[in-house]
C-alpha cells in the first residue's frame, strides 16, 4: 500500500493532477508546513516531472526543506537530494553589495544540480527566483 492513501485519494488533490496533467498552472495555495511539502511532493510525482515551489518567505524555505525531504523519501520520489533549495540573495539590486558567500554557494549548487537528470523540486521565494 502506497503511503498516506486517503490523503493522496483526496478529489481536490484529484482534480488538481487532472488539472496539471492538461498543462494548466496550478496552485497549492492556503497549505502550510508539512501539508504543503506532502502534497507539492506528490503532485511532483503523480506528474513525474520538476516543480517550483515559491513561498512567501527565506525563512519558511529553511524551515520546510527537511519536510521537504522527509515526503521525497516517503513517496520514493527520486531521493530526498531532488530537493533543492534556491535561497533569495538578500540584498537591494539596487545597491552594489553582494549576497553572502555562502548564500552565493548555496545557490551554485542549486543551479548546477538543476542541470542533472531531473525530476526536482525546487523550493524558493519570489526573490530568489
Amino acid at each position: 500500500m502506497a503511503p498516506f492513501p486517503k490523503a493522496l485519494a483526496h478529489p481536490v488533490f484529484q482534480a488538481l493532477c487532472l488539472r496539471a496533467k492538461d498543462g494548466e498552472a496550478v496552485s497549492l495555495a492556503g497549505l502550510h508546513g508539512s501539508a504543503r511539502a506532502l502534497y507539492a511532493v506528490a503532485l511532483a510525482r503523480e506528474l513525474s516531472r520538476s516543480l517550483v515551489v515559491v513561498l512567501r518567505r527565506q525563512e519558511e524555505v529553511e524551515d520546510e526543506e527537511a519536510a521537504y525531504r522527509f515526503f521525497a523519501r516517503a513517496l520514493h520520489f527520486a531521493g530526498e537530494e531532488a530537493v533543492l533549495p534556491l535561497p533569495s540573495l538578500e540584498v537591494d539590486p539596487m545597491l552594489s553589495a553582494s549576497p553572502h558567500p555562502d548564500i552565493q554557494a548555496r545557490r551554485v549548487r542549486t543551479l548546477t544540480a538543476l542541470s542533472g537528470e531531473p525530476p526536482f523540486i525546487v523550493i524558493t521565494t519570489a526573490a530568489g527566483l
